[in-house]
């Protein structure tokens, strides 16, 4: 995985034998890139080459830092 979109700067996420792996600790907006390899009893083959990248979602944002005012309402200004 590489986790600034830059090919070359992969790590390892997963060694194991399953076919799918949650991959967790990835931060919200960043671009993620990800190869992977199949390793059997003749040894490792290549690496794939780059996946498609994946994006995180977006953090949500935080509570307000203040309580909201609220703004009142008459006739008046809904006939402007």
């Amino acid at each position: 995985m590489s986790n600034d979109g830059r090919p070359g700067t992969f790590q390892r996420v997963y060694t194991g034998e399953l076919r799918t792996a949650e991959v967790t600790g990835l931060m919200p907006g960043r671009c993620y890139l990800f190869k992977v390899r199949a390793i059997n009893a003749a040894g490792p083959g290549p690496f794939s080459a780059p996946l498609t990248p994946a994006k995180t979602a977006a953090a949500a944002p935080g509570p307000p830092a203040s309580s909201p005012s609220p703004t009142v309402v008459g006739r008046s200004s809904l006939n402007r």
